[in-house]
Order: structure tokens, then sequence, then C-alpha cells
């Protein structure tokens, strides 16, 4: 596996890798590395179908999608498509926000010129870990 993550992963390359390494059955499932391979050769090959399989791949079998690292994927693969509902859903739906996510949703609103939306969640930010 890991000879297979030395090399910059396809979107045909990520289902496989993420197929292979997924055995329900055993309790195996990918690891957080092998998401993000995933989720970055999706947002390279500007494939927003697989990314989102991927996504409901990781909400069917992963505990890890509280994992910010996973989070700022999402985020970054929704953003590369214009999806910012879909980035505001994952924010809203995190249950106890690091600085990591209320930074990745700040920013997700500026790169889309939603520049009082991203102002707006700064102050909520800073109320809330104030």
């Amino acid at each position: 596996m890991m000879q297979c993550l030395k090399h910059p992963l396809n979107h045909t390359n990520a289902r496989r890798l993420l197929c292979t390494l997924t055995i329900p059955s055993l309790n195996i499932l990918p690891s957080t590395v092998a998401y993000v391979q995933s989720l970055d050769a999706c947002v390279a090959s500007k494939s927003l179908r697989l990314g989102q399989e991927i996504h409901q791949h990781i909400l069917k079998n992963s505990p890890i999608i509280e994992d910010s690292i996973i989070l700022e994927k999402l985020t970054r693969l929704y953003l590369e498509f214009g999806k910012i509902r879909h980035v505001r859903k994952l924010f809203d739906e995190i249950p106890g926000l690091g600085v990591i996510d209320w930074n990745s949703m700040i920013r997700a609103y500026a790169w889309r010129g939603s520049f009082e939306e991203a102002i707006d969640l700064y102050k909520r930010f800073w109320i809330r870990m104030g």
C-alpha cells in the first residue's frame, strides 16, 4: 500500500484504493491518509462525482468524518466546484468545532467573494471562542 501512495493518484486509482482498503466484515477501513489522497486526486482530476462518492463512503464506513483534515479536504473539494452550501452543511454538522474548522469555513466564504458572510462568521467565532 505504501508504494501506491508514493505515486500521485488519479480519480480511477482513488476509487480502486478505497475499495481495496475497505473490508467492513473485518472492520478494515481506509485510513485518514487514504481518504486525503483520494480526495486530493478528485480535486486534481476535477471529479466532483467521485469526490461525492468518497464523501458517502466516509459517512457510511468511517468514524473519522469528524477528523479536521478530512473535513478540510471535503471543504476544498466542494469549494473547487463552487458548492458553498455543501461546505456550510459540513461546517454546521461538525460537533465541537475547532479553529481549523472555523478557518476553513471563513476562508470558503472569502474565496467565493461572500465577504459579508465571512465577516459575520469571524465575529461568531470570536464570540464563541472568547
